[in-house]
């Protein structure tokens, strides 16, 4: 993968720190977290597993490195090949995201600010070039039945550890932004992936139900292709009308013509609402025995 993995960025925070193993074991103790420099040392030259979260949050919190950053890459680093495989083809929008200046977390978003330009750039080239397909045809072909456990969570973990987890003087609009993003990716990747094995009995073949599932946008699979394949109709919910904010939303954001502030308070009413609707097609899905 093109991103910075786990061992890489937590050697990069520990050096950065100035601190040795023996002072970082001794900082973390402070703070109420008890692991031996021996530990720490097989942790950066991957003779152990990426830490737990809690672990990895104290460790960048104290080096000065970024929490969500070192919980990302402990993620991706434990995920099955497939998923790291899909995580790559996002690399640019996700390299476009960290590379921005974000020194000064209270500047004006603004469409036109060229400090969001390659990240804008790298979200259309995602959708106009339709990599997305590809990424789903990497995955659904191969392995669907991991990408339940897998994909969709990892995506809206990342959303939640952004809006309710940063420091509100640290969460600027890009970071909300990004919440948003993925809270919009983990709601389309688990419905495709549902409708995907939905249209098993009809005798399509993989492309052939992947083309299928192109040809309707978000709202299209939920309001004709859920009640079709799953007997759910999700129109119902009192969640709808805020799950339709979050999908318009997100289309203005891929289109870059946001004009006004998100506010932390809407972005997590946002992520909620994408958690709740995940978890109520969920339910309807194991009723068809999909897990």
């Amino acid at each position: 993968m093109s991103l910075v993995n786990y061992h890489e960025l937590l050697t990069q925070y520990i050096e950065q720190s100035g601190l040795s193993l023996g002072e970082l074991s001794l900082r973390l103790k402070n703070v109420g977290i008890e692991i031996s420099k021996s530990y720490i040392s097989k942790l950066k030259n991957g003779a152990k597993p990426p830490a737990s979260d809690e672990i990895n949050k104290a460790i960048a919190e104290v080096t000065g490195g970024d929490p969500n950053a070192l919980i990302w890459c402990a993620y991706i680093e434990k995920a099955p090949e497939t998923v790291k495989r899909m995580i790559d083809l996002l690399s640019p929008v996700l390299e476009a995201y960290n590379s921005v200046d974000k020194e000064n977390p209270n500047i004006e978003y603004s469409p036109e600010d060229p400090r969001y330009e390659s990240y804008h750039r790298a979200i259309n080239e995602f959708i106009h070039e339709k990599k997305h397909k590809e990424l789903y045809s990497s995955f659904l072909e191969e392995k669907p039945d991991e990408f339940s456990d897998t994909m969709h969570q990892l995506y809206l973990q990342k959303a939640r550890r952004i809006i309710f987890e940063t420091p509100p003087g640290e969460l600027d609009q890009l970071a909300v932004i990004n919440a948003i993003t993925n809270s919009y990716s983990s709601l389309e990747f688990r419905l495709n992936q549902i409708l995907y094995l939905l249209l098993k009995p009809d005798n399509k073949d993989a492309n052939a139900r992947i083309e299928y599932l192109e040809e309707f946008t978000l709202k299209d699979k939920l309001r004709n292709l859920l009640p079709k394949y799953l007997d759910y109709d999700i129109t119902q919910e009192d969640f709808y009308l805020d799950l339709l904010e979050v999908i318009n939303l997100r289309n203005k954001i891929a289109h870059h013509s946001i004009n006004t502030l998100i506010k932390r308070d809407e972005a997590q009413k946002y992520v909620l609402t994408v958690g709740t609707a995940i978890e109520s097609i969920n339910s309807y899905a194991k009723r068809k025995g999909i897990e």
